[in-house]
């Protein structure tokens, strides 16, 4: 059989030309832009940044580590705020973002960690933790109202 035909029956043409589709094949779905969001992180070490990492997770993904930080070998330089490069994530998923200190007393003032996204100039403030966090703060978040997507 061809294309469910029954060459031959009725002594007609079995010829691929014959039963070939005729309406051209859809375009492929091409994914909207709009399925990511750009987080910007930014911190400010305090006087002992050796002891500081940090790690963003999904936790939609039973926490999955998405980035962390510093990386191996990397050193913070003490008291310098950093800001690095902005982060594409899903849009509607749940993030955690972490940030630790070995010594248990974490940055010192006036150390922060916060992440955000920007749309239009406007910054929106996903989450900060001061310095006041011990061992380790953590902030979660999940962005799906487009208000909050970079443009």
């Amino acid at each position: 059989p061809f294309n469910s035909y029954e060459c031959g029956f009725d002594g007609g043409d079995c010829s691929p030309a014959k039963f070939a589709q005729k309406s051209s094949p859809s375009e492929s779905i091409q994914l909207s832009s709009t399925l990511n969001v750009v987080v910007k992180f930014e911190l400010l070490t305090d006087a002992y940044p050796q002891e500081t990492k940090w790690s963003l997770v999904n936790d939609s993904q039973e926490g999955a580590i998405v980035h962390s930080g510093p990386s191996v070998g990397e050193i913070y330089n003490a008291n310098s705020l950093y800001s690095f490069t902005p982060w594409t994530l899903d849009r509607c998923t749940s993030y955690i973002f972490t940030i630790y200190d070995s010594w248990g007393d974490g940055l010192s003032s006036p150390g922060y960690a916060t992440v955000k996204t920007e749309k239009r100039k406007v910054q929106q403030l996903l989450g900060k933790i001061d310095g006041n966090f011990f061992s380790e703060g953590s902030v979660s978040f999940n962005i799906c109202n487009d208000e909050q997507i970079l443009d």
